[in-house]
């Protein structure tokens, strides 16, 4: 049965979008967890997503994508909106996905201060080795020009690593510069 086409999409509120995004990532990663939260405000709504270490951002974003129902135009100074839209498998309709204004993502590494500080401090070791440069803490020079801190690689390092695919076990240079290494990647 071929989708019936009508401009008579209903309405789905920012809960249901969200309602709908969670259970899209839960069937995709089911052993991470999601926080979904929707907000409903004057002249719009969004809905912003954060789980702990697991998949890269990029990835959840090929999902948390469908869920924004357009985009700002600074030209026009207005926003446009473009909703997803599905195929009801019971009635073969068009239906409205839902979804929210804005759709945001925030992926946090570890849980507390510590564990975060002892990887950073890691990366930022393995970075210095690579470089044949002694590490002094956060702030040793590793540039003479630019990011010239050993601090200013790590989160981009960070933001590599998939944590569902291994754990942290060094660095290599890659293309794009310093490439993370994971546990299952070495060989004994």
């Amino acid at each position: 049965m071929s989708p019936v086409l009508t401009t008579e999409t209903k309405y789905r509120t920012a809960a249901e979008g969200a309602k709908g995004l969670k259970a899209e990532l839960k069937k995709r990663w089911p052993k991470v967890k999601f926080s979904v939260v929707s907000k409903t405000y004057s002249m719009g709504d969004s809905i912003s997503v954060s789980w702990n270490n697991g998949p890269l951002m990029k990835e959840v974003e090929r999902i948390t994508c469908k869920y924004e129902e357009g985009w700002f135009d600074g030209m026009t100074d207005s926003y446009n909106y473009e909703p997803t839209l599905i195929v009801d498998s019971a009635d073969g309709k068009l239906k409205n996905l839902g979804g929210a204004k804005f759709v945001h993502t925030t992926r946090t590494i570890f849980g507390g201060y510590e564990a975060q500080a002892a990887f950073i401090e890691n990366i930022e070791r393995d970075i210095c080795k690579l470089q044949r440069v002694e590490y002094v803490g956060p702030y040793t020079k590793i540039f003479d020009h630019g990011r010239g801190a050993v601090n200013d690689l790590v989160w981009p390092i960070i933001s590599k690593i998939d944590f569902l695919k291994g754990n942290y076990a060094g660095l290599k240079f890659g293309e794009d510069g310093f490439e993370p290494v994971l546990a299952s990647e070495v060989r004994s």
